[in-house]
C-alpha cells in the first residue's frame, strides 16, 4: 500500500492537533479554576527543569531516523542504544537535583513533582523507532489515535487527581499516565514484528547528526527554562505562574496550526531533498501561510487581551492580560522562525541553525534578566527580542541558501498586512464604541468580527490559503455526503 500524500497527512495531523487541543483547552479551563497561580508556578518550574535536562537526551534522534535515506535495523538499534544511555544520565541528574536544589527543600511537593516528571520523560525513547517509522510512512491516521488517547488520559487524569485534592502532584502523576499510555499505543500501532534491541555501537552517525540538534534543543529549552527561572527568582512564584498562563494564551495559535503541521514537514522536506527537488517554493508557501495566520491573530489578540484572558483563564488570572499583549508582539515574528529548523535539517545545515539559536538565547535571556527588574510586563519584552533575532537570522540564511528573492517574500508580507487590516477593523471599532471593557461578550463579539474580517481579506487578496481552505471544505463536504448516503442505504436495507 502506498504512503498517504502530504495533503492527506496534513489533514490527519490537523485532526489530531485540533482534537487534542479541544481536550487540553477543556483541561486548561477547569484546571485554571482548581489550581491557584502559586501552585501552578511550582509545576511550571519543575517542568522547565525536567524539560531542560531531557532535551539533551532527545539528541535529535527522531529527526535522525526520519531523514535517513534507509531505515536499517543497525541504524535503529544504534539510535535506541544512544537514547537509552542518554535518558539514564538525565534521570540520574534529575534525582540529584531533587535532593540538592534549595528550592526542593523549601517547597514540599517540588522533589516529588520533579521525580514524577522525569519518569514520564524517561519512558518516551522506548517508542522512538515506532514513532519514526509512522512519520516516515506518513501514517498520521495512526498518530491521530495515539495523540487523542494520550490527551484523554492526561487531561482526564489531571482534572480527576487535582479535584480529588492531589494538587500539583496530581498533575505530575497524570503526566506519567499520559506518557505510558502513549508509548504503549505507539508500540502497538507502529512496531514491527521483530523488535529491535538497543546497541552500544554504531553511534557515530547519530552523534554527528544529533550533536548540533541537541545543542539547538538545549538552547531552546535554556531560553524557556531560563525565562521561567529568572522571573521566578526575581519576581516570585506567583509571577512565574502568571507568565506561564499568559504564554499558554499566546501559544494557542502555535499549538493549533504550527504543531499540527510540524510532524508532516520534515518527512515531506526530506523526501523532496532525497529526490533532488528545490525547497524554495515550499519555503515561500510557509512564509505566506504563516504570516496570513499569525499577523491577524496576534493583532486581534493584542486588542482583545483582557476579555480573552477572562474567557480562557478566568477572572483570577486578570494580571496575565498585559503580559499577553506584550507576548503578542513576539508572535508577529513567529512566521519567520516557525518550522525553519525543519528546512535546516533537510538541507543538512544543523550547525548553521545552532549558531542562530545561540544568538537567540543570548538576546532573550539578557533582555529578560535586565527587564525583569522593572516588571513582569517588561520581562516579557525579552521574548520579543529573542523572536526578532531568530526571525532575522533564519530568514537571511534560508533566503541565500534557497535562492529566494526578497520581492517574492515581500509580496507575501503585503498580502498578510492587508489581511491583518481587515481582521482588526471590526474589533477595533467595537472596542472604541464600548470603551475597551474587559467583558466576555465583547471578547466573543470581537473575535467573531475578527474572523469575519479575516475571511473577507482572504477573498479580497485571493490568498492561496483561501484556496487550500476551500479545497479542505470541499473534501470534508464530499466525505459527509458519502457518509450520509451510506447511512441512508444501510437504513433502507434494514
Amino acid at each position: 500500500m502506498s504512503a498517504p500524500t502530504a495533503r492527506v497527512a496534513v489533514a490527519f495531523s490537523f485532526a489530531a492537533k485540533y482534537s487534542t487541543l479541544a481536550l487540553r483547552t477543556v483541561g486548561l479551563l477547569v484546571l485554571a479554576r482548581l489550581l491557584p497561580p502559586e501552585e501552578f508556578g511550582v509545576f511550571a518550574t519543575a517542568a522547565a527543569i525536567v524539560t531542560l535536562v531531557f532535551v539533551f537526551a532527545e539528541f535529535g534522534l527522531n529527526s535522525h531516523l526520519i531523514q535517513a535515506r534507509r531505515l536499517t535495523r543497525a541504524l535503529v538499534a544504534a539510535a535506541l542504544g544512544l537514547a537509552s544511555v542518554l535518558n539514564l544520565v538525565a534521570v540520574t541528574l534529575i534525582v540529584a537535583l531533587a535532593w540538592l536544589l534549595p528550592w526542593t527543600q523549601t517547597v514540599p511537593e517540588a522533589s516529588t513533582v520533579l521525580l514524577l516528571l522525569a519518569a514520564a520523560a524517561a519512558v518516551g525513547p522506548i517508542a522512538l523507532p515506532a514513532a519514526a517509522k509512522l512519520q516516515r510512512g506518513m501514517r498520521f491516521d495512526r498518530l491521530l489515535v495515539i495523540d487523542f488517547v494520550r490527551s484523554i488520559v492526561g487531561v482526564g487524569g489531571s482534572i480527576a487527581l487535582v479535584a480529588a485534592g492531589w494538587g500539583v502532584v496530581g498533575l505530575a502523576w497524570a503526566a506519567v499516565a499520559e506518557s505510558v499510555s502513549g508509548v504503549a499505543l505507539t508500540l502497538a500501532l507502529g512496531a514491527g514484528r521483530r523488535p529491535v534491541m538497543p546497541a552500544l555501537r554504531g553511534w557515530g552517525i547519530a552523534l554527528r547528526f544529533g550533536g548540533p540538534l541537541a545543542l539547538v534543543g538545549g538552547f531552546r529549552q535554556a531560553a524557556e527554562a531560563g525565562t521561567t527561572l529568572l522571573i521566578s527568582g526575581l519576581l516570585g512564584h506567583t509571577a512565574a505562574g502568571v507568565y506561564a498562563r499568559a504564554l499558554t494564551v499566546k501559544t494557542l495559535l502555535h499549538k493549533a496550526v504550527v504543531e499540527a503541521v510540524s510532524p508532516v514537514v520534515l518527512p515531506v522536506l526530506s523526501r523532496e531533498t532525497r529526490q533532488g527537488r528545490d525547497l524554495g517554493g515550499l519555503y515561500l508557501r510557509k512564509i505566506g501561510a504563516l504570516t496570513a495566520l499569525h499577523w491577524p491573530f496576534f493583532a486581534v489578540l493584542a486588542l482583545l487581551a483582557e476579555p480573552l484572558v477572562l474567557l480562557v483563564l478566568g477572572p483570577q488570572w486578570a494580571a496575565a492580560a498585559p503580559v499577553v499583549r506584550v507576548l503578542a508582539l513576539a508572535g508577529l515574528f513567529d512566521p519567520f522562525g516557525a518550522l525553519s529548523l525543519k528546512f535546516f535539517v533537510a538541507l543538512g545545515a544543523n550547525a548553521a541553525f545552532l549558531r542562530i539559536q545561540a544568538c537567540v538565547v543570548t538576546a532573550r535571556l539578557v533582555a529578560v534578566g535586565l527587564l525583569a527588574m522593572v516588571s513582569l510586563e517588561a520581562a516579557a519584552l525579552g521574548l520579543v527580542a529573542g523572536a526578532a533575532v531568530r526571525a532575522v537570522g533564519a530568514t537571511l540564511w534560508l533566503e541565500r541558501r534557497l535562492d529566494v528573492s526578497w520581492a517574492a517574500i515581500g509580496s507575501r508580507l503585503v498580502q498578510a498586512a492587508v489581511l491583518t487590516a481587515f481582521s482588526v477593523a471590526g474589533p477595533a471599532v467595537l472596542l472604541l464604541v464600548t470603551g475597551w471593557p474587559a467583558d466576555l461578550a465583547v471578547g466573543l463579539a470581537g473575535g467573531a468580527l475578527g474572523a469575519l474580517g479575516w475571511g473577507a481579506g482572504l477573498v479580497v487578496t485571493r490568498h492561496e490559503l483561501g484556496g487550500e481552505l476551500l479545497r479542505a471544505a470541499t473534501a470534508l463536504r464530499g466525505r459527509l455526503v458519502a457518509w450520509t448516503a451510506f447511512h441512508h442505504r444501510l437504513s433502507w436495507r434494514r
